[in-house]
């Protein structure tokens, strides 16, 4: 061995070197980096190649929350979906008799569905695909119900429309769920 002080040879065990009479080994301290403002720091785990493919694991901080588009459907379940509904019962009371009592149940329910998402509570996603299954078998069984009137009997297609854009309605926005950073970001995961 040598000294690290004097560079003359010792023997391998002195702490101090018996011909400077310095310490014979020199411990270094790991050396001080700077961290830079725009280093970003690795994550700790190894990612499989499922994180890494997928473009949630990537949300930045700034689409956290309930904002964008979130905010327009969680404010339409709970705002404007009610303020619509009451408007058209208040303008046709007889709606009520004719089973309209499903859609009033319907109503509160997506607002229950949209207070939960507002908050934002991952239990509201759950919620939502029961909502989501709802309107969808209520337009199907609608539109069964008009495929089984006898020919001739349906006077506008209005209803068809109407029903048939309900289920254009839940598959976008299911899509949105299933596939939106955002509700990944908000709510851990997505529909």
């Amino acid at each position: 061995m040598f000294c690290a002080r004097c560079g003359q040879q010792i023997d391998d065990a002195p702490e101090i070197c018996p011909l400077c009479g310095k310490q014979a080994t020199i411990t270094l301290d790991p050396p001080r980096v700077e961290k830079r403002p725009f280093d970003v720091p690795l994550p700790a785990t190894a990612q499989t190649p499922e994180t890494t493919n997928t473009f949630a694991s990537y949300a930045p901080a700034a689409l956290t929350g309930v904002g964008g588009w979130l905010l327009i459907f969680v404010a339409g379940l709970t705002i404007i979906g009610p303020l619509l509904t009451v408007r058209d019962y208040v303008e046709n009371p007889d709606r009520i008799r004719s089973g309209g009592i499903l859609d009033l149940a319907l109503e509160a329910y997506g607002m229950v569905v949209g207070i939960f998402l507002w908050q934002p509570d991952a239990r509201g996603l759950n919620l939502l695909k029961i909502y989501f299954g709802l309107v969808a078998a209520i337009a199907v069984l609608g539109l069964a119900r008009i495929a089984l009137l006898p020919t001739g009997t349906l006077q506008s297609f209005a209803p068809v429309f109407v029903l048939l854009r309900s289920l254009i309605y839940v598959a976008i926005w299911v899509m949105y769920f299933r596939n939106s950073v955002r509700v990944h970001a908000t709510y851990g995961r997505n529909l």
